[in-house]
């Protein structure tokens, strides 16, 4: 993390032994709970581990990081008000803001630097959640350009894990989604624009591209957490930075 509170990603590419090894579940929560000066995202049934957008190759089995969060961040979240982001996104944010308690709502600001193989079509999302209450958990994506819909899906069928740390129980909820095929297409124009030195066109059209992640449990309908992610251009770094949404 740097003096600004960006957490940075400094190597993009790890190689795998299956698809389902690519976060150390028990590893983390260990370290999470066993001192670790971080601030999680989370609301009182339901906190993120990681949310990691990648290609996979799968000839050399490697998955290659586009994006990632995680539940490292700030001790202490600034805030960001939903009216200085609202017009990114469709009415959905919105709506939820307006009906929901406020406390379950965060903003991730990504930096990335479009460094991927535009040829690629395995463009995946991991996201991994944990909690201490088994729940049935679905996520919502929309994404959005100019606050109009481009896509949006609902999935649920997580994997879950049943650990036990100092003798208290916690299920990790491990999701893989692949993209929708009109977020693909738009994030590879994106990638297209870099190579071919438009910046300006590409610093201009991430400004205005955001997801939103609903997650909800289906048993009883309540949601669970929203998290809003706006994006940046940076010309070498990747990485993020958390915020609390706020009137």
């Amino acid at each position: 993390m740097n003096e600004c509170g960006v957490v940075s990603v400094l190597n993009n590419k790890v190689q795998s032994g299956s698809s389902d090894d690519f976060i150390q579940f028990s590893y983390i929560l260990e370290r999470l709970f066993g001192g670790l000066p971080v601030r999680t995202v989370s609301s009182d049934k339901l906190s993120m581990i990681s949310f990691v957008d990648y290609i996979f190759d799968s000839v050399d089995n490697s998955k290659t990081i586009l994006l990632l969060t995680t539940f490292a961040t700030e001790k202490n979240l600034p805030e960001i008000s939903l009216s200085s982001i609202q017009h990114l996104f469709d009415s959905t944010l919105t709506d939820l803001f307006q009906c929901l308690r406020k406390d379950i709502f965060y903003v991730a600001h990504i930096w990335a630097n479009m460094d991927f193989n535009t040829d690629s079509m395995n463009f995946m999302s991991e996201q991994v959640y944990y909690s201490t209450q088994k729940l049935d958990l679905d996520i919502m994506g929309v994404d959005c350009f100019y606050g109009s819909t481009i896509a949006s899906f609902n999935v649920g069928g997580f994997n879950v894990e049943e650990i036990n740390i100092n003798s208290r129980n916690y299920y990790v909820y491990h999701l893989n989604v692949l993209w929708p095929q009109a977020t693909i297409s738009f994030i590879k124009n994106f990638a297209k624009l870099k190579k071919n030195g438009e910046y300006k066109s590409l610093k201009q059209s991430m400004n205005s591209y955001a997801c939103l992640t609903v997650l909800t449990d289906q048993n009883t309908c309540e949601v669970l957490l929203v998290i809003a992610h706006i994006y940046e251009y940076s010309e070498d770094k990747a990485g993020y930075k958390f915020y609390k949404l706020v009137d």
